[in-house]
This record gives structure tokens, sequence and C-alpha cells, in this order.
């Protein structure tokens, strides 16, 4: 099953909204080709009383394209989940 507008991913969980906009920037700086046409998704989340900011990138097709993108992103030593959550 997948949201309204296709699946996610998570490239991480970071302690303020700034530091996911950095980690969004680096990411998609030292991979141009293959974040071409996608943009981030911040979204707060509470886990046991602390805020993150869940940076993700969303549009994927379906579960297989989006662990495919994790895949080649992890290739190049970056952590990528396929969100289920």
């Amino acid at each position: 099953s997948t949201a309204e507008g296709g699946t996610s991913v998570q490239l991480g969980a970071l302690p303020s909204h700034l530091a996911a906009e950095t980690a969004w920037r680096k990411a998609s700086a030292s991979e141009p080709t293959l974040f071409s046409g996608k943009s981030p998704d911040i979204v707060k989340a509470n886990v046991r009383g602390k805020n993150y900011y869940r940076l993700r990138v969303d549009g994927f097709a379906s579960r297989l394209e989006a662990a495919k993108f994790c895949a080649e992103l992890s290739a190049t030593g970056s952590a990528c989940t396929v969100a289920n959550f």
C-alpha cells in the first residue's frame, strides 16, 4: 500500500529543520543525477518526547522504484530507507 502521491524514502532524522535542509543540500549536491527532479520533504516527528525532522524524498511510483533509489544512494555511503511510517 502506498500513500497518495507514491512512495517516500527517508534519508535521515535530524535534530532541526536547518540540519535537515543542510543534509538535503549535501546529499543532492553529491549525487546530482540521482536527485534530478526530486525535492525534499521535511516532516516534523515527535519520538519519545524529542522532536526530529525526517528528511524524505517522495514521488516514487512504487516501492520498487524507491528501493532502487535507496540502493543507488546507499552504494555512495549515504543512509536511505524506504519509508513505511
